[in-house]
């Protein structure tokens, strides 16, 4: 999802979506957001659901 319809959807502004994955970025030690879903993949913290 975009910033923008992440913030839209939990009712917060574009600046702490982006303030909340900087600091996502820093904990996993991601270079940039797709780095941050494949770290975030490989550790278990998110999953693909299979239709």
């Amino acid at each position: 999802m975009s910033t923008h319809e992440i913030s839209e959807c939990l009712f917060i502004s574009e600046n702490t979506v982006e303030w909340h994955r900087k600091n996502l970025m820093v904990k996993f030690g991601a270079k940039n957001a797709t780095d941050l879903v494949i770290k975030a993949l490989s550790k278990g913290y998110l999953s693909i659901p299979l239709k």
